[in-house]
C-alpha cells in the first residue's frame, strides 16, 4: 500500500509562532498512510509534549549537519551578516539577508536528507518537504496529492519561478516532493549535501537552500534529467504556491504573512489574469 512521508523543521520558538497551528490541522486534514517527520534543534521541548498520531517530532542527530555546523556555524558571514559599504567602498555598518543565511537554512536541508534516509527504511513511495508556515485548508489523501509528485522519470517537484524576487529569482522552496526511488535521486541529493559540507556553497552567488536546489537542479537538467514544475504558467507569479491546485488544500505564511494567518487577497491570481500583471514592478 503507498505511503507518503511530509518532512518539515522546528522549534519551540517556531512552534509558538506559527508551526503547532500548521500541525493540528496537519493531524485533522491528513488521510490514510500521510505521515509527518519533524526534526527540531537541540533544546526543543515543549514540542513533544504533544501528543499527534499522524506526526512524530525527532532530534535532527545527523553528523554531517554537525559537521557543517562545526565549521561554519560560527562565521557571522555564514549567518547572513555582512558590512556595508558606502559609495566609496567604506565600512558604514551591518546589514542581515536570509539570501547569505547558510547556517539558518542548512537545518531544513539536512532534515529533508535525514527524511530521506528513514523514507527508504520504512518503505514509503515518496518523500514531500513542507515548510511549517503552512496552514491546512482542506483534507486530503493520496489521491489528491498525486498531481504534485513527480512522475516515474522525474527527480523532483518544485515550485518554479523566473520573476521574483526581481533580482535573482530563485525557486520557492516550501513545498518539494522527491521521488526517492529513481535510480538518480540518492546522486541528486547527495550533490546538494556535498555542496554544504565541502563548503562549496560559499562560492555560490546566495548561500541559502532556495539557491542552492536551484543550482544542482540546473546542473542535472544539463545532463537530461527530468524535473516537474509544479508553477506552470504561475512560474512569473512572487507567491506561485497558492495559485496553483496546492492552493485548494494548503496556504503557505510566507513572510508578514504569519501576523495575519492567511495569504492576501492579492496574492491569488487566476491564469486568466496572468496577461494583465506585470510581475516586474509587484
Amino acid at each position: 500500500m503507498s505511503k507518503i512521508l511530509f518532512v518539515t523543521t522546528t522549534n519551540d520558538r517556531l512552534f509558538d509562532e506559527y508551526a503547532e497551528i500548521f500541525f493540528d490541522e496537519f493531524e485533522l486534514c491528513a488521510g490514510q498512510n500521510i505521515s509527518l517527520i519533524n526534526y527540531v534543534d537541540e533544546g526543543t521541548k515543549k514540542i513533544f509534549n504533544k501528543n499527534y498520531k499522524k506526526i512524530q517530532s525527532k532530534l535532527l542527530e545527523s553528523d554531517l549537519h554537525k559537521r557543517f555546523i562545526k565549521f561554519f556555524g560560527n562565521l557571522k558571514q555564514a549567518n547572513g551578516y555582512k558590512i556595508k559599504l558606502n559609495d566609496n567602498n567604506q565600512p558604514i555598518g551591518i546589514i542581515h539577508s536570509y539570501r547569505n543565511n547558510a547556517i539558518r537554512y542548512s537545518y531544513k536541508v539536512f532534515a529533508m536528507y535525514q527524511a530521506y534516509q528513514l523514507a527508504l527504511k520504512e518503505d514509503y513511495q515518496n518523500l514531500i518537504w513542507i515548510d511549517a508556515d503552512i496552514r491546512c485548508k482542506k483534507k486530503f489523501n493520496i489521491d489528491n496529492l498525486n498531481e504534485f509528485l513527480p512522475n516515474d522519470d522525474e527527480l523532483v517537484a518544485y515550485l518554479g519561478r523566473t520573476h521574483f524576487p526581481l533580482k535573482d529569482p530563485h525557486s520557492e522552496t516550501g513545498f518539494l516532493a522527491f521521488n526517492i526511488h529513481h535510480n538518480y535521486f540518492k546522486n541528486f541529493i547527495n550533490e546538494i549535501i556535498d555542496t554544504y559540507i565541502s563548503g562549496e556553497i560559499f562560492a555560490l552567488k546566495q548561500w541559502h537552500d532556495c539557491w542552492v536546489f536551484d543550482t544542482v537542479r540546473k546542473k542535472f537538467e544539463e545532463e537530461k534529467f527530468k524535473f516537474k514544475n509544479l508553477s506552470g504558467e504561475f512560474e512569473i507569479v512572487p507567491h506561485p504556491f497558492i495559485c496553483t491546485n496546492l492552493g485548494y488544500y494548503f496556504d503557505h505564511l510566507k513572510g508578514d504573512r504569519k501576523k495575519d494567518k492567511r495569504s492576501l487577497d492579492e496574492d491569488y491570481i487566476k491564469k486568466e489574469d496572468l496577461h494583465k500583471l506585470n510581475t516586474y514592478q509587484k
